[in-house]
């Protein structure tokens, strides 16, 4: 892993996905779901920071943990202002962080094998995502995804929080 400046374009669309975190929340607060969707779909566009990074040559460690820091950010603030307006249950929102401290808890683990994430684990957040867009559409298929991210996400949990486990034998 290289060593640069903290200041590079990978960085900074890391920072504007937590910088949309506050908006997503205001656009609710104001009765605009549709709003908060489109607000949704550009933050998760800035997702793409990691695949910039290889591509321009400006991957970092410090880059790498501040991407999982700001998903988790902005999954946490739009679960919870979601279910704070209602519009997902709270039972939801108590099981995912139940679940992402399992999560975090086996990346922790993993720490001194240098945890990186795969292509499982940014399925799985974008599960939650995809059911939270659904819901703010009011799509009718919004409870099917309910279930769906659950178990998806609770599987990719657990399997993180094993690997933690038995990275540290």
């Amino acid at each position: 892993m290289k060593r640069q400046g903290l200041l590079n374009l990978p960085n900074a669309l890391t920072l504007s996905r937590i910088l949309f975190a506050p908006l997503f929340v205001y656009t609710l607060s104001q009765g605009k779901p549709i709003t908060a969707f489109i607000l949704m779909l550009i933050a998760w566009t800035t997702d793409a920071d990691g695949w910039v990074a290889r591509k321009l040559h400006q991957e970092t460690d410090f880059g790498r943990y501040f991407d999982y820091i700001a998903d988790t950010i902005f999954a946490s603030v739009s679960l919870l202002a979601s279910s704070y307006y209602h519009y997902v249950p709270i039972w939801y929102v108590i099981f995912i962080s139940t679940l992402f401290l399992l999560k975090w808890s086996g990346i922790w683990l993993q720490t001194y094998k240098k945890y990186r994430g795969n292509l499982w684990t940014k399925c799985s957040m974008h599960a939650i995502s995809i059911y939270l867009a659904f819901t703010l559409l009011q799509h009718p298929f919004a409870p099917t995804l309910l279930w769906i991210s659950l178990v998806y996400y609770g599987i990719i949990s657990l399997n993180t929080f094993a690997q933690g486990i038995s990275s540290r034998r």
